[in-house]
């Protein structure tokens, strides 16, 4: 149980200032930011598919 309000909360954590730079980068430049948010997702799952890896090896 713990462990999921961890994820939670570090996802929260990894996602809140992302979009803060979003807004900010997309009031500026809207071009760039689609840019930003194209490759902060694809990083963001890579992230998760190798914490997922992680886990699963972890309870293998």
């Amino acid at each position: 149980m713990k462990k999921s309000i961890a994820l939670i909360v570090m996802v929260l954590v990894m996602t809140v200032p992302l979009y803060a730079v979003f807004l900010y980068t997309f009031e500026r430049t809207p071009s760039t930011a689609w840019l930003y948010t194209g490759i902060t997702i694809l990083v963001w799952a890579l992230g998760q598919w190798l914490f997922s890896r992680k886990v699963r090896r972890d309870k293998a």
